[in-house]
């Protein structure tokens, strides 16, 4: 089971320091604050506990034993929320979000009981989409798309299990095409053909298990023919320049 990396500081917050419990609010900080957000609608059987740090303050839900279970928030030092969630039984459940200082969205995740699940999307601080996938049973599948940050697409290309298969495309700032490349298992196989900045076919070849097999060519940007190679298990047989 893998966590996102950018919830890691949501995840192990207040959790080494000494507790007191005051009015029923079990406050984990040295130096515990009155929330101006209010207490959390904790389920049975939890209450709420707040924490301060250098960057802001959180509140979430726990049971005996230090198990966070039920919403969790967590602000900056100047009010914007930062991130919001929920835990069962001590693991990620359900949809979590992060926001950027300017309040715009960062991350949306989902899991179910800790495990990653469903779709996820990420956003630079200008609100274009950076980046978007889905989870199944904590491995990546289907069509992930990555982007620029005015808002293009960089590339794209599907997972099954978690690992690279099939055609992965990649794509230059202004929208033209540079690479077309194919995976099986995470592992280069297939055709292999990249291009130059004004459209023209740059090299093109394929792979077999993660080496070069069978003719590669290469041209250049005018659309010459610069060379000829063969390749056997990934060793160059031959070679013509041309």
């Amino acid at each position: 089971m893998r966590w996102s990396a950018a919830l890691v500081f949501v995840f192990g917050c207040g959790g080494t320091h000494p507790a007191a419990v005051r009015g029923g609010v079990h406050h984990v900080s040295g130096t515990p604050r009155a929330s101006t957000k209010g207490d959390l609608d904790c389920p049975i059987g939890t209450w709420n506990v707040s924490a301060e740090f250098d960057l802001g303050y959180a509140h979430w839900c726990k049971r005996y034993g230090r198990t966070r279970h039920g919403p969790y928030r967590q602000w900056y030092a100047n009010g914007q929320l930062w991130a919001a969630g929920g835990y069962h039984e001590g693991a990620p459940d359900g949809t979590w979000t992060r926001y950027f200082v300017n309040g715009k969205q960062q991350l949306e995740t989902r899991y179910r009981r800790g495990t990653r699940e469903g779709v996820w999307t990420a956003w630079f601080p200008n609100g274009e989409v950076r980046w978007r996938g889905e989870y199944i049973f904590d491995q990546r599948q289907g069509t992930w798309s990555y982007y620029t940050l005015a808002g293009t697409l960089r590339k794209q290309g599907s997972y099954v299990a978690g690992k690279r298969d099939g055609a992965w495309a990649s794509y230059r700032a202004d929208g033209s095409r540079k690479a077309l490349a194919e995976f099986a298992k995470d592992v280069r196989h297939g055709a292999w053909t990249t291009w130059y900045e004004n459209g023209q076919k740059r090299s093109e070849g394929s792979y077999r298990t993660g080496v070069r097999q069978g003719t590669w060519r290469a041209w250049n940007a005018e659309g010459h023919l610069l060379e000829i190679k063969y390749y056997e298990a990934g060793v160059e047989t031959r070679g013509d320049d041309q």
